[in-house]
Order: C-alpha cells, then sequence, then structure tokens
C-alpha cells in the first residue's frame, strides 16, 4: 500500500496516530525511531541517509517481523 503512487497512503483501512511532533506512526507497530539527518551521500542516482537516533519505543510484547528468503518471518 505504501508504495503505490497517486493514492492517500494514510486513508482507511490504514490505523494511524500522530506523535507529538507531528509525525505519522501506524497502529500496532512493535516499534518506532524519531531520527535526525546528519548527512545526506549522493550514490549515483540515490541518496543515502546518515541520520543520528533521537527518540525510541519499543514495545516489549511485540515480535519483530523481518523479510528474509521472500516472506516474513517473526523473531
Amino acid at each position: 500500500r505504501f508504495a503505490t503512487s497517486g493514492i492517500d497512503r494514510f486513508a482507511a483501512p490504514t490505523r494511524w496516530r500522530r506523535l507529538e511532533r507531528g509525525e505519522p506512526v501506524l497502529e500496532g507497530v512493535a516499534g518506532w525511531l524519531r531520527v535526525g539527518i546528519e548527512q545526506v551521500v549522493p550514490a549515483g542516482d540515490h541518496r543515502i541517509v546518515i541520520a543520528r537516533v533521537e527518540e525510541s519505543w519499543l514495545d516489549d510484547d511485540r515480535r519483530p517481523l523481518l523479510f528474509h528468503a521472500g516472506g516474513y518471518h517473526a523473531l
């Protein structure tokens, strides 16, 4: 859904809220990071963003989800 262009990515059925500084965060996530950009490095037709973590939150009751070998897995 978030990779689709031309749509409102935050419209229903997406459940989300705003953090106190206004950043959107999806409901039900295992955690989130708030970062500050330290440097943007050109890399061909891309950019590498180097960031400093300013704040984080982790839900200890949720298991992280990872994508590996073409599928999603819980740790």
